[in-house]
């Protein structure tokens, strides 16, 4: 049976890898990209492989219900920097990952996948770990048959769009850095976006119901027994 798919956040690092992924390898999926604007000539072309729609972030509920996936990947995310403000941050990392929860609970939705952050936490003092703490909790209260929440460490891979400096210094020193984490200290350890997407494709031919979150170790775990 084809399962239809909605992916929230194909242009981004994890979610354009996870739309290439589903489009080579996973042809018994009817795939669906919820965009906020039309893709640029340097961008993935998915027409043909998939079925694209375009809308504002404010009309993305409507369009939810009515694409009625019955699994929908949520690889939404940005920084503080690109988005210009905390309020406009929370606006996509807490806001929109929301209305795509709440809209896909809605019309059916029954397996609900989201790349959120490690040491996410509702109750954290630092305000990025707060917010993706907050929209795992957004995600969870909608109790869907299952839920799978990916917290990766730094994500490592070419961005497209403005330069992150901070993140590319980092990506650039994480081997050394990932060499010095050892034991429950692994969770802390960078990885690869690609990595990710292949989890989360992995993830998706999973059915047994609950909440289920998943660090370093297990992500690559899933990633690794992706055929293909």
């Amino acid at each position: 049976m084809t399962k239809r798919v909605l992916i929230a956040g194909a242009t981004g690092l994890v979610g354009h890898h996870l739309a290439e992924m589903l489009a080579r390898y996973r042809p018994h999926y009817d795939v669906h990209l919820l965009l906020r604007r039309e893709l640029g000539a340097d961008e993935p072309a998915f027409e043909g492989a998939m079925t694209l729609h375009i809308a504002p972030g404010g009309q993305w509920g409507p369009a939810v219900k009515e694409i009625k996936a019955s699994v929908i990947a949520s690889c939404l995310g940005t920084t503080i920097r690109d988005a210009g403000s905390q309020a406009a941050f929370r606006a996509v990392d807490l806001e929109l990952v929301a209305a795509v929860a709440q809209a896909g609970k809605a019309a059916g939705c029954r397996h609900f996948l989201s790349v959120s952050s490690l040491s996410a936490n509702s109750k954290s003092g630092l305000f990025y770990m707060r917010t993706k703490g907050e929209a795992e909790d957004a995600i969870r209260a909608c109790r869907f048959a299952r839920t799978d929440i990916l917290q990766p460490g730094l994500l490592r891979g070419y961005r497209r769009g403005p330069v992150r400096y901070a993140e590319n210094f980092a990506s650039l020193i994480s081997p050394l850095s990932d060499s010095l984490l050892w034991g429950s200290m692994r969770r802390y350890r960078s990885i690869a976006a690609l990595d990710v997407a292949r989890a989360m494709a992995a993830l998706m031919g999973e059915d047994a119901p609950g909440v289920f979150t998943h660090v370093h170790d297990d992500i690559l775990r899933y990633a690794a027994g992706l055929p293909g």
